[in-house]
């Protein structure tokens, strides 16, 4: 649209006006160099951070050096995402972070090679799982987050569908996303519990769920939305992050950050909820990307970052989580501190086997063990039963005796 307006242009001023607002358009973002505290080598208390663009930084203004090359990495790291800010900031709890978080991640891109369905992301060489395993042998994790399953359900696809001239709470195109919806859980399954089988045990995991974006508002400024179209996307990041949920419970997931969902409600910075401008998520954001000029002059690169958490939504998100650790110290306990170890059950066993996999055994054992576990209390009760025993003979000496037969 601006080159038509540069040719139609009357005047050299007006070509050079527009052709001039092409170029800051296509100009590329900013990029801040790698800080020591990604390369996880070396660290005692390692924070894990994967999935998808709401992980990653997505929606910010910066960028880390060479992940938003079109064509190339698009993982758009960004420095102000919340999982790097928790380690960058100096927070005691963790001093380095694994930062596998990818812009539009699926599930099968992070599941681990063993899995059929994995495949990297391209350009990259593993998957998120497999970066992990190839990491491992130098650190073990302290906690691993995981935002994942929006790419899954088509979130970004709504963006798409809500600005086109019809509606997206058209019943034509809404079940496309609705009923997808089963589907993502099941992919959600399988990544967590590849997840947890690759990792040491009683590494915490927690699933992070979706900050709820755009508040249920009669009206709204800003957002060139319909009501209906608003309360669509509302419901169907509701009913994303009950997918989420619901996953992780089925795959053993140790925590689920319920908190995340209502972030943004929580402190007014939702899309129609805050003021124009000052909401901590994008609603429709013009920005280009790095890599070759046919790239960074594409429309199509320009809106990668529309409705995302920007720098301040992040804050709120790790706000978030600091608030969740805080209220749970459990979660980076060493296992015999303060979780309880997960230990396999034990197999069956039949009393006539006198072995010592029998069940006799298993008991007799299991007896001299509780008697070792309360071993404190025999000060108590060996005494005890030691003055309860003269005391009964004191007391049979006092009683009368009865008079015995004189021998004849």
């Amino acid at each position: 649209m601006l080159l038509l307006l540069a040719i139609v242009s009357n005047t050299h001023l007006d070509v050079a006006l527009v052709l001039a607002g092409l170029c800051l358009l296509a100009s590329a973002p900013p990029e801040d160099p790698v800080p020591d505290e990604l390369k996880p080598q070396g660290g005692t208390k390692v924070l894990v951070a994967m999935g998808d663009s709401f992980m990653s930084g997505e929606g910010a203004e910066r960028f880390l050096e060479g992940t938003d090359n079109a064509g190339g990495n698009e993982c758009r790291q960004a420095p102000s995402a919340f999982a790097v800010k928790m380690v960058t900031r100096k927070d005691p709890r963790f001093d380095r972070l694994l930062f596998t978080a990818c812009s539009g991640a699926r599930t099968f891109q992070v599941l681990a090679s063993d899995d059929p369905k994995a495949s990297p992301q391209p350009p990259l060489p593993r998957t998120q799982i497999d970066e992990l395993i190839q990491q491992l042998p130098s650190f073990r994790p302290a906690m691993v987050i995981v935002s994942l399953g929006g790419n899954d359900a088509g979130f970004a696809s709504i963006g798409q569908a809500c600005l086109a001239p019809s509606s997206c709470d058209d019943d034509v195109v809404k079940p496309l996303f609705t009923e997808n919806l089963p589907s993502v859980q099941r992919a959600l399954t399988e990544t967590y519990k590849s997840l947890k089988k690759h990792l040491p045990p009683n590494v915490p995991i927690v699933a992070v769920p979706y900050p709820q974006l755009i508040a249920d508002a009669k009206r709204c400024s800003g957002v060139a939305l319909t009501k209906p179209e608003r309360k669509f996307i509302h419901d169907f990041v509701r009913d994303l992050n009950q997918t989420v949920h619901a996953a992780a419970a089925a795959a053993h997931i140790d925590y689920y950050l319920m908190e995340m969902e209502g972030a943004f409600a929580d402190n007014g910075l939702q899309l129609c909820q805050a003021r124009k401008g000052a909401a901590g998520v994008n609603f429709v954001d013009i920005k280009s990307v790095n890599g070759l000029a046919a790239q960074r002059f594409s429309p199509g690169k320009w809106i990668h970052n529309s409705l995302h958490p920007n720098e301040d939504g992040h804050k709120v998100m790790l706000k978030t989580l600091d608030t969740w650790l805080d209220g749970h110290p459990e979660v980076l306990q060493p296992a015999s501190v303060g979780r309880d170890a997960v230990t396999d059950p034990l197999p069956p066993c039949e009393m006539k086997d006198k072995s010592d996999k029998g069940c006799t055994k298993r008991v007799q054992k299991w007896a001299l063990q509780q008697v070792v576990n309360r071993w404190p209390l025999l000060f108590l009760v060996v005494p005890g039963l030691a003055i309860l025993w003269l005391a009964s003979i004191a007391a049979i000496s006092l009683l009368p005796q009865r008079p015995g037969r004189k021998p004849g």
